[in-house]
């Protein structure tokens, strides 16, 4: 059973300097609003595994959202920089990247 499972938790929140997945590897280009899958596109999107940039960043996040899918949970990353960003995703709001990877 996963740790988000064991809490109760509905959803993952992972909160990040960034906005999210984005379109380029190197952080840029335009937010990724969901991912169904974590492929080798998505993983080459948050560095790739042998990195210089994935310690701690984008790949851990995905193995994170991975990790929560098995115990049936959804994951949005999303920025911390916003002051109100779990007000925001509590009212239902679009914010982030979701991940909806239940199998």
């Amino acid at each position: 059973m996963t740790q988000s499972r064991m809490v109760g938790a509905d959803l993952l929140v992972i909160l990040s300097g960034i906005d999210g997945l984005m379109t380029k590897s190197d952080g840029t280009g335009t937010l990724i609003p969901s991912v169904r899958k974590i492929d080798d596109s998505v993983r080459a999107l948050a560095g790739g595994a042998g990195s210089e940039r994935n310690v701690g960043g984008m790949v851990t996040k995905l193995q994170a959202a991975e990790i929560a899918a098995e115990g049936k949970v959804d994951t949005i990353i999303a920025s911390g920089r916003r002051l109100d960003i779990l007000l925001e995703l509590a009212a239902g709001k679009k914010i982030g990247t979701r991940f909806s990877l239940r199998k």
